[in-house]
């Protein structure tokens, strides 16, 4: 044993001194392949065919960071799926024996803790078998079409033909068919598989793991979040424009390669996972502009649209939606994510542009509001401009002939004719000084976002005064949806020009790393007062005797905006279609004190006009008024105009109770247990109510309906409801129902 234990001590010398430079892979031992080519070249080991010891280097892959929306909700993350096999070669027995690495506990199948089976016993194996294959099959018929025999087959050649069988792996390109960890769980508690099969504590259910990139919302706002760049095509979104950001840097670990046997060295870099990236985008929001436009598209089934929400004083996309068409193969149709149409420049943006042409001549004309200009083509019939216009003798909707019309009933009608006047009298006919005019507002000059830059075009030359006529109104230039959102945002903003924002800051697992302020484009686009006027013209539009969208002039929440219809331009024929609208709208909520500002845009809903879009934003404004209470809307209807009083018939015990509660010395004086009493703003009215079979059904107006439904089930009525809020119509439906319509109040 001596001189064993010498032999030994003397190993580990000759190991440790002579051979110690060659493991720690010294370059006058082994080559370096983990240096550029360049740099090999010059290693003493480079020429040497006998060199057999290499360092190499493996990758260390960080984790991508993730994506949240505004209130800490995932929009993108890391996810691990998972396959699993059965390595029934583990029951071998006579390969088992020769290894001698591992042995079959008694030459039989353990079942659980406490029941083992012969291998020889197939009857019953075969039963276990089954059961096994039932319960992989009721984890995951949900998402996998496979069937029990399916499962049974494949634990029948894994267990009695004693192979390494693979059962079944998660889909990465399909969300629906994959095996998650909880199905793991699941299946490390199933009997055979979960059991130590062997001396030296190996089990039969191996598992493999990939880690793949989830999107747990799907559709909503997927063409902004985008996807990551993989082997399967490039990425695009805040994926792509954010990459560097997200993917982190990659580590490293050198390995010692002898004669084909990996050893590590101490060299490490460990890798540093990517920065979560938190957005601008709130998801409750998302849905309301996402479920407001699909509904509308739907119902008009138009090629494309995508709306777009911004908050005005800092420029943060609060939501986006880009939907086009897809038609099945029944021909019914549902649309889905495509492309950013909000980003996309090669739409002409119609009459919203109006607003740019107005602030244009605002600045230009100190006076303009006190001129009066054309509504048809008297006023440009000298301007060799080739199109067809309104005559002056052609009757408006309200039966007048109209001539003449102030800038601000220009603005409201829309009017082509009348805002080419303008621009043609403000700039003198000269569209090289109107353009450096929209130029000096941002308009048309390309735009940065953390997304991506658009790029303005005007698609034909407007030297010519036809071009420079269509240009007035929208036609003839390719703006994308959000740059004109930006300008009108601009607008609401008092002038002031925010960039749109997507990413708020980032942070690691402990802290904010960087935060990202708003980008200001321009201070003030146009004059103070101009500004002033511009939003007043866009209150017209909606609020005004000849708005455009005077149809929403009582909406719930007061909105101002500018509508915008402009024919489907054909690139390829380079004409306009037939029957087929752009429509559009643009503008800002509440009015007062704008919060948001959203822009509408809808690609070839035939002949439906503006009003479509406007409906839509006046939709998600109404609804985004309710989602959150720390909007603090200013433009709700004032409580005077409410059809029904702030406080209506309520219990006189419970109003009782209330005022106990509060700083007052009034109580209500009341006799009968049955007394409701009145309050409005101006006076207080107790009145006991004598609930008889002969009462007044009129008597339960105004009520709680839990006090009316008490009321008429102790006099023996059924009672059904209708709505939700305060009683306001009693309905007998026969001699022993009553139906109650409620309604808010």
């Amino acid at each position: 044993m001596l001189i064993i234990g010498l032999a030994c001590f003397g190993k580990i010398l000759h190991l440790k001194i002579a051979r110690g430079q060659l493991y720690k892979g010294n370059r006058e031992y082994c080559l370096d392949t983990t240096l550029p080519d360049s740099l090999q070249q010059m290693e003493p080991r480079y020429n040497d065919s006998t060199c057999n010891c290499f360092v190499v280097e493996n990758a260390i892959k960080p984790r991508r960071g993730e994506i949240f929306d505004a209130n800490g909700k995932i929009l993108a993350g890391n996810s691990c799926i998972y396959g699993f096999t059965i390595n029934g070669s583990l029951l071998n027995i006579e390969k088992a024996k020769k290894s001698k690495k591992r042995n079959p506990i008694n030459d039989s199948l353990r079942i659980n803790a406490s029941k083992a089976i012969s291998l020889t016993d197939v009857t019953n194996i075969n039963q276990e078998i089954h059961n096994l294959a039932v319960a992989f099959h009721k984890q995951l018929s949900n998402r996998f079409p496979q069937k029990v025999s399916y499962y049974e087959e494949r634990l029948k050649k894994a267990i009695l033909e004693h192979k390494r069988i693979y059962i079944l792996g998660s889909l990465v390109e399909n969300p629906a068919r994959q095996i998650t960890a909880a199905d793991i769980k699941y299946f490390r508690s199933l009997p055979i598989i979960n059991y130590l099969q062997t001396s030296n504590s190996v089990r039969l259910l191996e598992i493999d793991s990939t880690f793949i990139r989830i999107y747990p919302y799907n559709e909503l706002a997927k063409r902004t979040i985008g996807a990551e760049t993989t082997e399967m095509g490039s990425g695009y979104g805040l994926e792509k424009t954010f990459n560097a950001v997200l993917q982190g840097t990659f580590g490293s670990k050198k390995m010692l390669e002898i004669n084909s046997i990996g050893l590590p060295l101490d060299d490490r870099t460990e890798a540093t996972d990517g920065l979560t990236i938190h957005t601008t985008i709130d998801l409750d929001m998302q849905e309301i502009v996402y479920e407001c436009l699909m509904e509308k598209l739907i119902q008009l089934e138009a090629t494309w649209g995508c709306a777009v929400l911004m908050e005005t004083e800092t420029g943060a996309i609060k939501a986006i939606s880009n939907l086009s068409i897809k038609r099945q193969k029944d021909s019914s149709l549902f649309y889905t994510e495509q492309l950013n149409y909000a980003f996309r420049s090669t739409v002409e943006p119609g009459s919203t542009f109006k607003l740019a042409s107005l602030l244009a001549c605002l600045d230009k004309d100190s006076q303009l509001e006190s001129r009066k200009y054309y509504l048809c083509k008297c006023g440009l019939k000298n301007k060799k401009i080739n199109a067809t216009f309104v005559d002056c003798n052609d009757m408006d909707k309200v039966g007048k002939k109209h001539r003449f019309a102030s800038p601000c009933e220009i603005f409201q009608r829309s009017s082509n004719e009348g805002i080419t006047g303008m621009v043609f009298s403000c700039f003198n006919d000269n569209y090289k000084n109107y353009i450096t005019a929209l130029d000096s507002m941002h308009i048309t000059l390309p735009m940065h976002t953390q997304l991506e830059q658009v790029v303005p075009s005007i698609r034909r030359d407007a030297r010519d005064n036809t071009s420079f006529y269509t240009l007035c109104f929208g036609g003839g230039i390719n703006l994308a949806p959000i740059h004109t959102l930006t300008y009108f945002n601009a607008v609401a903003n008092n002038g002031k020009m925010v960039a749109p924002m997507f990413v708020k800051y980032y942070s690691n697992d402990k802290d904010t790393v960087e935060t990202l302020e708003p980008i200001v484009i321009k201070t003030q686009i146009a004059k103070p007062k101009s500004i002033k006027i511009a939003q007043n013209y866009l209150r017209q539009v909606v609020a005004g005797e000849y708005g455009t969208a005077r149809k929403f002039r009582n909406n719930k929440v007061a909105f101002a905006g500018k509508t915008g219809t402009r024919d489907t331009y054909n690139d390829i024929t380079r004409t306009y279609k037939a029957n087929s609208n752009n429509i559009s709208f643009c503008g800002y909520f509440p009015f007062d004190k704008p919060k948001y500002s959203c822009i509408i845009f809808i690609y070839e809903a035939g002949d439906k006009s503006s009003a479509e879009a406007v409906e839509i934003f006046a939709n998600i404004a109404n609804r985004i008024s309710n989602l959150d209470t720390r909007n603090n809307f200013a433009e709700y209807k004032p409580v005077k105009e409410l059809h029904s009083p702030l406080f209506t018939k309520v219990n006189s015990g419970d109003a009782n109770t209330i005022l106990n509660f509060m700083p007052v010395s009034n109580k209500i004086k009341t006799t009968s247990p049955q007394s409701y009493i009145t309050l409005t703003n101006a006076k207080e009215e107790t009145e006991n109510l004598d609930f008889t079979k002969s009462f007044l059904p009129e008597k339960l107006i105004g009520m709680n309906p839990s006090d009316a439904i008490y009321e008429l089930k102790k006099l023996g009525f059924n009672v059904k409801i209708q709505g939700f809020g305060k009683v306001q119509k009693v309905i007998k439906k026969n001699k022993s129902e009553y139906l109650l319509i409620l309604q808010p109040g």
